[in-house]
């Protein structure tokens, strides 16, 4: 299964109108509310429907009862960790994308098997690179292969 490997290094521009994904449904795990708060004000800017968690459990039970287009986690949750929440959500769902937030500084592989990691701080445009990389229908990437960001950008007030 291909992964791939997000870091906040550098060489993909922001996002052009024919990348940018809208209106998508997005499950949203972080324990802290601000965080939550601050990203969903960011998915709202494109109009997705966000539904938001605070724990592994709580969004475990979200995605076996709903269809979600993206699952975004942290890294530090509540009761099973992002990585751990990632790997069940995978055994339902092979194909699910999922995008780890955090300021941990983790990456894809064998213990954490999310898609894609955008480590904190971020800002909008970092979002929706990573969002229409996850989300398009283009190829995706090979194994091995890394996907950067830009690091000049200011941050978004999600920092841990």
């Amino acid at each position: 299964m291909p992964r791939k490997t997000l870091m906040n290094s550098a060489t993909i521009n922001g996002p052009t109108k024919q990348n940018r994904i809208l209106r998508k449904r997005i499950l949203l795990v972080d324990d802290e509310g601000l965080v939550r708060e601050a990203v969903g004000r960011l998915l709202a800017k494109d109009e997705h429907t966000v539904v938001e968690s605070n724990n592994g459990f709580e969004a475990l039970s979200l995605f076996t009862r709903g269809h979600f287009d993206l699952v975004m986690t942290d890294f530090r949750i509540p009761f099973m960790e992002g990585n751990e929440l990632a790997t069940r959500i995978k055994q339902l769902a092979p194909g699910q994308p999922i995008l780890m937030i955090t300021g941990y500084g983790k990456k894809p592989g064998p213990v954490n098997p999310v898609d894609a990691v955008l480590n904190r701080p971020f800002d909008l445009d970092q979002l929706r690179a990573v969002m229409a990389t996850l989300l398009s229908e283009v190829a995706p990437l090979s194994s091995g292969d890394t996907l950067s960001l830009p690091t000049a950008a200011p941050p978004c007030p999600v920092a841990r």
